[in-house]
């Protein structure tokens, strides 16, 4: 059984771009990370799952109402803009980086 770093309840925006992209607020999101793998769940049953080989960096998003994490990938078939609206963005960040990926 793998042992989770982090996990956290939050919102999503996910999309093309942040204009072109749906946003979900709490609790239509979830992230865990794990060692070398981020798992983030939103609505309830779709999920994407990041690993530092399918990731180019992670970083912190300023949106207009908070704060989120910004997840830069490189998976094909997947909405290139994904960001997770979080409450601990420092904490989720370090855990992140602390689970091997790489954040700006």
């Amino acid at each position: 059984m793998e042992t989770i770093i982090h996990s956290e309840v939050g919102g999503f925006r996910k999309g093309m771009s942040y204009m072109l992209a749906w946003n979900g607020t709490i609790p239509f999101a979830f992230i865990q990370v794990y060692p070398r793998k981020i798992v983030f769940t939103y609505l309830f049953f779709f999920k994407n799952v990041f690993t530092p080989e399918n990731v180019e960096y992670i970083e912190k998003y300023h949106g207009i109402f908070s704060p989120g994490v910004h997840i830069v990938h490189k998976i094909k078939g997947v909405s290139p803009f994904i960001l997770f609206w979080s409450f601990s963005c420092n904490k989720l960040l370090d855990a992140i980086k602390s689970a091997g990926f790489i954040v700006r």
